[in-house]
């Protein structure tokens, strides 16, 4: 388990009451589902948690695996369940880096398409755009960090469980220095702890990923 960059806990407080809610959100060419605590008043911003599902599973599904449901209510904090889209073979994925996991090399924009959710919630829901935090497993981890690198200046935290960030880190922009979490099991034998290659596309090992972030954001090296 690694981390790069963390900094004290915001006082977000003013946590609602009552049965949470959800709304779909989004372009109607593709909507999101946006969970809300019960009884959620916009005037009281709130954390906004961003799951990102692994290749062929659903917002529903990561969102269940990382108990994030009844974390909308017990934490308070607002969770936008977006989908990847589903390739020709029928596989739901993101167009993360060039190891996961886009097989068919389809034009798809998902930073852009996260982008308009993210803002949308901020504008119209009560997110606080202080605290937008992403999760993401395998698939979204690698997701996540793309974010990371092209919207660092948007998000607080990105958090990969199974997930890598690009081989070559120049490719990798440089808009921001994000908090990040990196976990990743050594026994993994779908996205290797030391690295490895997907659909012909390399991914570094976690503490590369981990290294490359530090670096970025000139932390001093610690274990």
């Amino acid at each position: 388990r690694f981390g790069v960059g963390a900094r004290s806990h915001l006082p977000w407080a003013c946590r609602p009451q009552g049965a949470a809610q959800s709304s779909e959100i989004g372009p109607s060419s593709r909507k999101a589902i946006l969970e809300m605590p019960g009884g959620h008043n916009i005037s009281h911003k709130l954390p906004l948690v961003v799951a990102l599902h692994g290749y062929i599973e659903s917002g529903a599904f990561v969102s269940s695996y990382f108990d994030l449901i009844d974390s909308v209510h017990e934490n308070g904090h607002l969770l936008l369940r977006p989908e990847g889209k589903i390739s020709l073979t029928g596989q739901r994925y993101w167009n993360a880096t060039d190891a996961c996991c886009n097989t068919w090399n389809e034009e798809v924009d998902d930073v852009s398409w996260l982008t308009v959710l993210i803002n949308e919630a901020i504008t119209y829901h009560g997110a606080d755009p202080e605290g937008i935090i992403l999760v993401g497993h395998s698939n979204g981890g690698f997701m996540a960090h793309r974010m990371a690198c092209e919207r660092g200046d948007m998000i607080r935290a990105a958090i990969s469980l199974a997930g890598a960030t690009y081989s070559d880190f120049n490719d990798c922009q440089n808009t921001g220095h994000p908090n990040i979490l990196q976990i990743h099991g050594t026994l993994d034998s779908v996205i290797q702890y030391d690295g490895g290659s997907l659909f012909g596309g390399n991914y570094p090992s976690a503490p590369q990923t981990v290294n490359y972030w530090a670096n970025r954001s000139e932390c001093d090296a610690s274990l």
